[in-house]
């Protein structure tokens, strides 16, 4: 199965978007600040990481054939059209599988972004003369890690990840 170069593009664009976001990050001088330009990059970054994992539902749902409408693509649908099949993603089961773990570096990046979209501001923990850490909005534990380099992590895994489940989509359904 060949996907539109479209499809694939948009998957491979909101990762580098993602990068874009955090490289601006890095230069920034007040890192672990909670300023404006921080937590704006941060946003940001989680909404690009999961633009991601988005575009990469389309990408599916033309591995599967599902036909289905490209405002209809979310977890759900696929998941809905794959049951009626008798047909399961290996490739969707992990992505869900993922998500759904609360401790998961994608449950977490998940909760900020839905939070930080749909509640307030990703909630930080700032110490006085120190640092500020992210922390999970769910669980209320803060994230005692760099901000910096755990989206970097996230980042590196996620895009290993999309490109070992593209592989296998790809792979199953030439």
């Amino acid at each position: 199965m060949v996907i539109p170069d479209y499809f694939v593009g948009r998957t491979d664009q909101k990762l580098r978007f993602a990068r874009i976001h955090l490289d601006e990050l890095i230069a920034h001088h007040g890192r672990d600040s909670g300023d404006d330009f921080e937590r704006s990059h941060h946003e940001s970054f989680l909404f690009h990481l999961f633009g991601a994992c988005d575009a990469f539902l389309q990408e599916l749902n033309i591995y599967y054939a599902f036909g289905l409408a490209i405002a209809k693509v979310s977890t759900r649908e696929l998941a809905r059209s794959m049951r009626k099949r008798g047909v399961t993603s290996s490739e969707l089961i992990a992505l869900e599988k993922l998500e759904s773990e609360a401790d998961s570096y994608l449950g977490i990046a998940k909760h900020l972004r839905h939070h930080s979209t749909h509640r307030g501001g990703i909630p930080m923990q700032h110490y006085f003369n120190g640092p500020s850490y992210l922390v999970h909005p769910l669980t209320r534990k803060v994230l005692n890690e760099d901000t910096v380099d755990m989206f970097d992590d996230w980042l590196n895994r996620l895009t290993e990840l999309l490109s070992g489940l593209r592989l296998s989509a790809t792979q199953n359904h030439v």
